[in-house]
C-alpha cells in the first residue's frame, strides 16, 4: 500500500519530544520501520508531510539558540533518508502566508469577509 504520512510537528514536540531524550526523533525510521513496516510489510511509504511553524527566537526561551536548532532539525528531515528516495516536506509556506496574514496576495480580513458574505 502507497502511505503518506502527515505530521502535526508542533504538537508532536510539545506532547512527546520537549521533556524526552529524542528531540531529533527520525521520523523515517519510526515510520516506515517501526510503525508501517509491522502493520503490512508491503507498504510503499511514499513521503512524510511535516507542518510546523518556524520558531520565532524573540519569543523562545533559548532566543535564537531554540530557532537555529528548529532549521538544523529541518535541513536534516529534508534530507533524503540514507538508501531511500524517501524524505520529510516541510510545509512553510503555509505558515509562512498564515503569518503575513496574506494568501495569494489577498489579506485574511478579506477573506472572512467573503466567507461571512459582506
Amino acid at each position: 500500500m502507497r502511505t503518506i504520512v502527515y505530521v502535526d510537528g508542533y504538537n508532536l514536540f510539545y506532547s512527546l519530544l520537549k521533556n524526552s531524550n529524542y528531540k531529533w526523533l527520525d521520523l523515517y525510521s519510526l515510520f516506515q520501520k517501526q510503525i508501517l513496516h509491522t502493520q503490512d510489510p508491503n507498504t510503499d511509504l511514499i513521503c512524510i508531510k511535516y507542518y510546523t511553524a518556524n520558531i520565532k527566537a524573540k519569543f523562545a526561551s533559548h532566543g535564537a539558540l531554540a530557532s537555529e536548532a528548529q532549521q538544523r532539525y529541518h535541513r536534516a528531515l529534508e534530507s533524503p533518508h540514507t538508501g531511500e528516495e524517501v524524505w520529510v516536506k516541510l510545509a512553510e509556506q503555509r505558515f509562512n502566508q498564515l503569518e503575513t496574514g496574506e494568501v495569494n496576495g489577498v489579506s485574511w480580513g478579506e477573506i472572512k469577509k467573503g466567507i461571512r458574505g459582506g
